[in-house]
Formats: C-alpha cells, structure tokens, sequence
C-alpha cells in the first residue's frame, strides 16, 4: 500500500485519513482501551482532581512518545481527547499550567502543561497564564523514586519574580500526570495564599501510585 508523505499514523507508520494522527487500527486500539476513566480524586482544600486516562497500556505508550519525543501531532491528539471528556469547565477564570514558568516552553521546545492550557485556552476563549509559581531549590518530587515519591507530601513554592499577574477567581491548575497529587495540591494552597480562588485541577492521565494509606 503506498502512503501519503503526512498522511501515515504517528505511532506505526500505516496509511491513515485526514484528521487524526492515528490509522484507523491504533484509534480503534486507543479507544478500546479508554473505556473507562479514571475516578475524580477526593477534594482537598476544595481542589478536586479530574484526570481523563489511566497511565498505563497503549495510551501510556502515545503519552511518553509525546512527552519524550517531541510529538506534537500526538500531544494534541491527547489534549483534545480530554477536553472533550472535562465537560463544561464552567466557573473557571484562568487556566494555569502546573508548575508555571515563563522560559519552559521555549526552553523544551514541547511541554504537556503549557501545551494543554494553551490549546483550552483557544477553545474556550479562557485566557492562560504562564506566571504563577515556581519550586524552591531541592528536589522535585518527579526526580525521587516511587518510595520517596509516596511519602513526599509537598512542594514548595515561591513567587515568580516580577509577575504582576493580578488574583483570579476560578483557577483550573493543569498537569500532564498525577501520582500523589502532592504537587498540585500544595500549588493549589500556594496560589490561595497569593489571592486566587483554586476551583478544580486537570490531568491528562491518573497513575495508580497512591500514598501509604490512600
């Protein structure tokens, strides 16, 4: 079968139509496997967490080829599979990529959050902020280990220097992945601290790590 330069799928290389990056097989492949959704995460300080897929099997697999590889085609494709399962995003005033930070687009040259806000951003109308925090010197919890990982309870924070972003009311906070839910949990307290109202935070996907007693 001859393949149309731009028209074969992303992931295995067949021929495919117009409008997906997927060949009709591994669309069917992802949808079979997106089924079901992961559950809304219980509300802490009033900040649910709603993801849309589960880490794990072939979605996973388009996730780190987007994540690690660049894949734009497949970012996207991602992006709008769970815009379309958040539902009306009413009440929501900002979309906020976690954690924000002006140079990371640029400086990685494709980033999931920043991707996401951006792309909800143009779907809504809502606008998108990539000024709002940063983590303090030490280490991230995505750089420690799944032991480490499931007793961290925390980020910390601190302003972004220079951001004269004003509060909002109805913020969305924005993640690619969710393990503990400690980072955006404790961005969400952070960014209350600084005058937002912190309505809901949104994932692409749920890993099944949980804490020691969750």
């Amino acid at each position: 079968m001859w393949v149309i330069p731009g028209f074969s799928c992303r992931f295995c290389g067949k021929a495919r139509r117009s409008g997906s990056p997927l060949c009709a097989a591994c669309l069917m492949e992802f949808d079979q496997a997106t089924l079901g959704r992961p559950p809304v995460r219980p509300s802490r300080d009033g900040c649910p967490i709603v993801s849309s897929f589960w880490y794990e099997g072939f979605p996973r697999t388009l996730f780190l080829q987007a994540k690690f590889q660049g894949d734009r085609a497949i970012a996207d494709f991602l992006i709008g599979k769970a815009f379309s399962r958040l539902g009306d995003p009413g009440g929501i005033g900002l979309w906020l990529p976690i954690p924000p930070d002006p140079g990371r687009l640029l400086q990685r040259g494709i980033c999931l959050q920043d991707r996401m806000a951006y792309r909800f951003s143009r779907l809504t109308g809502i606008p998108w902020s990539s000024e709002g925090g940063r983590p303090r010197p030490g280490r991230q919890s995505k750089f420690l280990d799944k032991e480490e990982r499931s007793f961290r309870n925390d980020e910390r924070w601190e302003p972004v220097s220079g951001s004269t972003r004003a509060p909002v009311r109805g913020v969305c906070l924005l993640d690619d992945l969710v393990t503990t839910g400690g980072t955006l949990f404790s961005f969400g307290r952070f960014r209350k601290a600084q005058g937002d109202q912190v309505v809901m935070a949104a994932t692409l996907f749920d890993s099944r790590l949980r804490r020691n007693g969750e």
